[in-house]
């Protein structure tokens, strides 16, 4: 239970939190009428947190049994649960092209059929953008799609560092260990 009381939240102090404009709002007391239209929101704490708070978005490719298991708690929780993938029905993934410097996504969204360049290379990548992009939708951002060719990814972490005379792609990658190498190599084939 660590510092967790259940008859009042826990909300640290943090530099600037006086300077605030906005409302400071516990999950614990959060009001049910609470109208967040229009208005950007910053979701502070762990992933728990935000479960809790935000739409429910999943991967439809997982393992069938832990879809399900989601769906049912999506339910329970009277939640819409929007799915993404090659299975997707919010967002249905209908290829992915890779490139030197990073892939093209072929999605269906909102019935048009779209093709999404991103400059982050491997599968992975495309399955992680379009979860953390429909969590962003479903939060009111109706252009996120439009956006993702300007996202970039962390320095050292399959970081294009230069294109060969004869177009081959040199990375960088910190992977250090044998499965963190066998995951970068799988992304990079």
């Amino acid at each position: 239970q660590g510092y967790y009381r259940h008859s009042e939240g826990y909300t640290p102090e943090w530099p600037g939190m006086a300077d605030f404009k906005g409302p400071i709002i516990h999950p614990q007391t959060w009001p049910k009428n609470l109208d967040l239209s229009n208005q950007r929101v910053v979701i502070i704490g762990s992933g728990a947190t935000t479960a809790t708070l935000a739409p429910a978005i999943a991967n439809a490719d997982m393992d069938p049994a832990t879809l399900t298991a989601l769906r049912d708690i999506a339910t329970a929780r009277r939640l819409v649960l929007r799915t993404v993938g090659e299975n997707g029905t919010h967002w249905r993934l209908i290829r992915t092209e890779p490139r030197p410097d990073g892939q093209i996504l072929t999605l269906e969204a909102d019935g048009i059929r779209r093709d999404i360049p991103i400059y982050l290379p491997g599968r992975f990548q495309a399955d992680n953008v379009l979860l953390a992009a429909a969590l962003v939708q479903s939060l009111g951002m109706d252009d996120v799609l439009d956006r993702l060719p300007a996202l970039t990814g962390v320095r050292g972490r399959m970081e294009l560092a230069a294109t060969l005379p004869n177009g081959a792609a040199v990375y960088v990658d910190y992977a250090h260990t044998p499965d963190a190498l066998e995951r970068l190599l799988t992304a990079l084939r």
